[in-house]
């Protein structure tokens, strides 16, 4: 369980608080979907979970935020890793080996993993993701897609309960992005925490649990894609006609007809 009371970011330098009473739960077993402009605050949420707020990027902090009933600061560095993983925005600037193999394995090492376990946890996750031809390479040979997909793979190794993934469609293309949201699902549905922050809304609309809506910082809304779907206007909007509406047959043309069919369904 993931829980945020009251939190306050200001980087040092800035007057403003680029982020202002944020107060939400993520909960496992579920997709919790983090949206906004770009600017709205939700890579520095992102940054808060995984304590690169205030340690690695300096700022003032208020507010708490807890991980099963325990304050996030008070968690090593090691048992952290052991808890949540991590897919950031911008994955080039984590990188930390030259082969592909050796990034993904390397977590599992600083963890303590047993050397068949290690081997068995890439294979899994390589056949999960479907970059078996990756592996072998090294990462200056990779795309900025397809240093992505290996983010993906490192937070996925460890087994960890809470996954939180920073705009993880930003550099993948529509056969991953497919691969993803069911990946996404997969792992919610095995009692795991999700937390996507995302503003390219297509298909991750389809299987998120609950949608928190920020902008400059705030949360302006929250609750099932179905009942604040007018309130996703304010984001770059989705192709909301890739939505399924169950029972219905009608191709959903705009975020009117939307909401509509899913008020007719839910009534």
């Amino acid at each position: 369980m993931l829980e945020i009371r009251h939190l306050k970011v200001k980087y040092a330098g800035s007057s403003e608080w680029a982020l202002d009473n944020i107060s939400m739960d993520a909960k496992p077993g579920q997709i919790t979907l983090i949206t906004g402009f770009s600017g709205s605050g939700k890579s520095t949420l992102a940054r808060a979970l995984m304590t690169l707020i205030p340690k690695f990027f300096s700022a003032t902090m208020k507010g708490e935020i807890q991980v099963n009933d325990r304050l996030i600061q008070s968690y090593t560095r090691s048992e952290l890793i052991k808890l949540c993983g991590y897919v950031p925005q911008y994955p080039a600037d984590f990188v930390t080996t030259l082969s592909v193999e050796e990034e993904v394995a390397l977590i599992l090492e600083n963890l303590g993993f047993m050397p068949e376990e290690i081997i068995s946890r890439l294979d899994e996750v390589f056949t999960i993701l479907e970059i078996n031809i990756l592996r072998n390479k090294l990462q200056t040979e990779l795309s900025s897609g397809e240093l992505q997909r290996i983010a993906i793979a490192t937070a996925l190794a460890p087994n960890v309960p809470i996954l939180i993934f920073d705009e993880p469609m930003a550099r993948i293309d529509l056969k991953s992005e497919l691969l993803l949201v069911r990946l996404l699902k997969k792992l919610a549905k095995e009692g795991k925490t999700v937390v996507a922050f995302e503003h390219r809304l297509d298909y991750l609309l389809e299987v998120a649990d609950n949608v928190i809506i920020l902008e400059n910082g705030q949360i302006t809304a929250q609750g099932k894609p179905e009942t604040i779907i007018k309130d996703l206007l304010i984001i770059d909007p989705p192709e909301i006609s890739l939505m399924k509406i169950p029972n219905s047959s009608k191709i959903p043309a705009s975020f009117t007809d939307a909401h509509t069919s899913l008020k007719e369904f839910l009534l």
